[in-house]
């Protein structure tokens, strides 16, 4: 039996992967440059991709600053005529609206019927001018009945005449 810490050995049959020869030196010398030749090219892509980003950029920035320039130094060119009268007046008919400078809304103090109507829409009115009589049925019936209540009250003063000036 043997101690926990020794190797034990093994025969080239039973042994696994991971204790296999250990490689040449020649091989992990060419395992090496490879991997430096690896490197080396992805350094030199990101450095070429980043000249030509550079490259672009200031492409770009020379654009902006020649258009900049070129804006700054532009004289804009201008057409003149000169003044001379027409030949003659010329009629043009354009379809149009015309309404109105100012407009006033009318209420009336009591609700009714149009029993006439004085003017017509369009028509020139002044200040204090009659535009519509209105017939109210409601203000007729309350007048009627006022003056039935009034008539009722005089006959009944005429009724005691000793009384008239009690009030």
């Amino acid at each position: 039996m043997n101690d926990i810490g020794s190797p034990v050995p093994i025969g080239p049959s039973e042994a696994p992967e991971k204790y296999a020869k250990p490689q040449k030196a020649e091989d992990r010398a060419a395992r090496r440059w490879g991997a430096r030749i690896v490197g080396s090219v992805a350094l030199l892509l990101l450095g070429g991709g980043l000249a030509f980003g550079a490259l672009r950029y200031q492409a770009q920035q020379r654009e902006v600053l020649a258009s900049a320039a070129q804006s700054q130094a532009l004289v804009p060119t201008v057409r003149t005529a000169t003044v001379k009268p027409s030949d003659g007046t010329m009629l043009v008919t354009l379809p149009a609206t015309t309404s109105a400078f100012s407009t006033a809304n009318v209420f009336a103090r009591a609700s009714g019927y149009v029993d006439k109507r004085n003017v017509d829409i369009g028509d020139h009115v002044k200040k204090g001018d009659l535009l519509a009589e209105i017939t109210a049925p409601e203000l007729d019936q309350q007048i009627a009945q006022a003056g039935a209540t009034l008539a009722q009250t005089g006959a009944t003063l005429r009724q005691r005449p000793g009384q008239q000036g009690s009030c």
